[in-house]
């Protein structure tokens, strides 16, 4: 229990950073020539402040949950009411955490998956935006993942990206040639790639599948309801993260999934 509680705790931590990377990543990708290292001190540097009045928030005003509940929603200085999503987020990665604890996953390669998945499900959903800085590095790890396998290889994770980029290449191809525009964006053919690489060929074109099922839904809805343009893109990306995490939990409980996704390092605790 105690393994458990110490995990929910660090997914409140990650939470509340997952919301920094949300929030200020986009900002920092504009900048025409950014080196890695200048993007991660901006996402840690300065401290955060409230996007209203730019007062800089002190210790206990950047406490994940407790503070949102304390201050009632709303800045201390400027009254400015503090979004209910960064609550939810925290809350959501605390879950991820507590769940990955609960089934036995509590490990350096599931973390970085959730993790990651979860950044840019939000980041695809607030900006339509599925960086590379994030997509390629989940791709090499994928890949590391299938050599330090049991049951899985280099060529057969290399083999289910290269399908599902191929796969999302052909699509865009097509909806350019045939509609004018692109039905999908770069970001979400290297975000294919990227769970072919963790998750197979089979894994990736369920992942894949129920994605397109999800957002073709969803759109009509809110097309629907008046609430989209024709023209507006979907953040499917957003959708292919969404169902991979459910994937992955849904995996680790009907089988053992140590020979899938190594370790690495053992156990965090």
């Amino acid at each position: 229990m105690t393994n458990e509680l110490t995990a929910g705790l660090i997914g409140l931590v990650v939470g509340s950073f997952v919301n920094v990377v949300v929030f200020r990543l986009p900002d920092l990708l504009r900048v025409e020539v950014q080196s890695v290292w200048a993007v991660l001190k901006g996402l840690s540097f300065p401290g955060s402040s409230c996007p209203c009045c730019a007062k800089r928030l002190v210790w206990w005003e950047n406490v994940p949950v407790v503070s949102y509940v304390i201050l009632h929603g709303k800045c201390r200085t400027c009254g400015y009411a503090i979004p209910i999503r960064y609550v939810g987020i925290e809350l959501l990665v605390c879950l991820e955490y507590l769940a990955l604890a609960i089934i036995g996953q509590w490990s350096v390669f599931p973390i970085f998956l959730i993790t990651t998945l979860t950044i840019l499900a939000f980041l695809d959903l607030e900006h339509r935006l599925l960086p590379d800085l994030l997509t390629l590095p989940l791709l090499a790890v994928g890949i590391l993942g299938a050599a330090l396998s049991e049951s899985r290889s280099i060529a057969g994770a290399c083999a289910a990206a290269a399908l599902a980029f191929g796969y999302f290449f052909l699509v865009c191809f097509a909806s350019k040639r045939i509609a004018g525009r692109d039905a999908l964006g770069g970001g979400d053919a290297k975000l294919a790639a990227a769970l072919g690489a963790w998750f197979g060929v089979a894994g990736v074109g369920m992942i894949v599948f129920l994605s397109g099922i999800i957002s073709l839904v969803i759109a009509l809805a809110r097309r629907a309801d008046g609430k989209e343009g024709v023209g507006e893109k979907f953040p499917f990306g957003t959708a292919l993260c969404a169902v991979a995490v459910g994937e992955f939990f849904l995996s680790a409980s009907l089988r053992d999934v140590g020979s899938l996704w190594p370790a690495l390092t053992g156990s965090v605790f």
